[in-house]
């Protein structure tokens, strides 16, 4: 969905193809406006103020007056050379995210590494985030990467001196049969234990309590604690804020 104030549009895919639709107020519906194929499923995009940039087997940048894609990642910056050829590795996008917005900075995520860009697909850190586990999903909350991975959540907290001046140390929280549900402003819902939880950078434990690092094990796990992680059973703030959020009713459409 298109955050931005000009766009009234979405986007959503199938495993063949990428549907880009407008609301029209005329008929209060939305419409497609245009079909696109893909060579991969997609994983991921991302609405800009003026163009979806979306990853499949690559990441492509769409043009939303034109309707026209191209390849998002600059093909004569060196430093992206991995990136630019992973595809034939078999490793695709995972996910994008907005860093910031002056200057212009986003975050791709592939399966093996994640690199920093900006507005016109040229590396804007020197080095990579490299991937010790295999990532599902990305999210990015007030700073904080959070990794969804098979087993773990990996939270890195991310700085304008991360991958330039300094390497990142990040959390890792070790789980088992847990589901990601999705994202507020503040943190993470997942499913764990029969429970749905929320999780929450800001309250992680002291930098003394945990074991980090660069490159995390098995001794880097730790257990949620009360401040991080909230049981939502009605005693938490963020609970009670979603009994009163409205409901919305979907009807369904023919396109």
């Amino acid at each position: 969905v298109s955050k931005h104030a000009s766009q009234k549009k979405i986007a959503v895919a199938t495993a063949k193809q990428l549907l880009i639709l407008e609301y029209y107020y005329e008929s209060k519906e939305f419409v497609p406006v245009r079909i696109l194929d893909t060579a991969q499923p997609t994983s991921c995009m991302l609405f800009t103020e003026h163009s979806l940039i979306v990853g499949a087997d690559k990441f492509f940048e769409i043009d939303l007056s034109l309707f026209q894609a191209e390849e998002f990642l600059d093909a004569s910056d060196l430093n992206l050379k991995p990136a630019l050829k992973c595809h034939k590795l078999g490793s695709f996008p995972v996910g994008i995210v907005e860093v910031s917005q002056n200057p212009r900075e986003y975050l791709l995520t592939f399966n093996e590494f994640s690199i920093f860009v900006d507005e016109y697909g040229r590396s804007s850190r020197e080095k990579e985030i490299k991937n010790q586990h295999l990532p599902l999903a990305v999210h990015l909350i007030k700073n904080y990467l959070y990794v969804v991975q098979f087993a773990a959540v990996e939270i890195l907290k991310i700085s304008e001196e991360l991958c330039s001046l300094m390497a990142g140390d990040s959390y890792r929280l070790g789980l088992t049969k847990f589901k990601l549900l999705g994202a507020n402003a503040k943190g993470i819902f997942i499913e764990h234990d029969a429970h749905v939880k929320f999780l929450n950078a800001r309250h992680l434990p002291d930098y003394d309590a945990v074991s980090i690092g660069s490159e995390t094990t098995d001794n880097s796990r730790f257990s949620f604690t009360s401040s991080m992680v909230q049981s939502l059973d009605g005693n938490g703030s963020d609970s009670a804020d979603l009994d009163h959020a409205p409901r919305v009713k979907f009807q369904q459409t023919d396109l």
